[in-house]
């Protein structure tokens, strides 16, 4: 007998009266469960939880989350979601993410563990009011310095780096795209780099 995930996750975060972030209207179904949310006096911690070994074929999964004005929300997951392999079928997650005017998210995904042979589709969706200034890293997860996806924090921290992100928005402004830097001058930042290096060689005593 084969079961498959049809969950959902759909939560919305608003300010209360007392200025303090809360839990408004949800709907949460297997295997998503949300755990309870805790207030630190400044943002409200919310960690949605695959409550299963992962993700097999078959399972079609979505997350919809949003940050009303004035409130504060630190999303994230205690575990790694791992992508098990499929000899048939497939498996799909949609993530959306809305911000309104006012209000505050930092978002820490869960780790990613794709196995071999996997046939899975993830999308994901942000929107932001107008003027909202985001800061947002998307790692490319496929990259050979990311490889293997056992632990990817580790991999990223320890090889791969800076070379493995793909895009990168400061401030809501795309600062780098497809690993090329749209901000930046690199060669005029080269030059200026190996200018300094020879002055300081040349005024080192000795």
């Amino acid at each position: 007998m084969t079961c498959v995930m049809q969950g959902a996750f759909d939560i919305t975060c608003v300010r209360r009266d007392s200025g303090e972030t809360s839990i408004g209207p949800q709907a949460v179904s297997a295997p998503w469960h949300l755990s309870k949310p805790y207030w630190d006096g400044n943002v409200l911690l919310v960690q949605a939880v695959n409550a299963t070994a992962g993700i097999f074929a078959g399972d079609h999964l979505s997350m919809s989350v949003t940050v009303q004005s004035g409130a504060s929300v630190l999303l994230t997951s205690p575990s790694a979601s791992r992508i098990h392999t499929m000899p048939s079928g497939e498996a799909s997650l949609h993530q959306s993410v809305r911000i309104d005017e006012g209000a505050w998210l930092e978002w820490m995904p869960e780790l990613f563990i794709p196995q071999n042979k996997r046939r899975y589709r993830q999308t994901t969706e942000v929107a932001a009011a107008p003027g909202a200034r985001a800061d947002i890293v998307l790692v490319d997860l496929a990259h050979p310095l990311m490889q293997p996806v056992r632990d990817p924090l580790r991999s990223f921290v320890f090889h791969a780096a800076d070379r493995a992100v793909q895009t990168l928005l400061v401030g809501g402004e795309v600062a780098l795209q497809d690993g090329e830097p749209l901000t930046l001058d690199s060669a005029a930042a080269a030059e200026r780099l190996a200018e300094a290096q020879a002055k300081m060689l040349r005024d080192t005593p000795g």
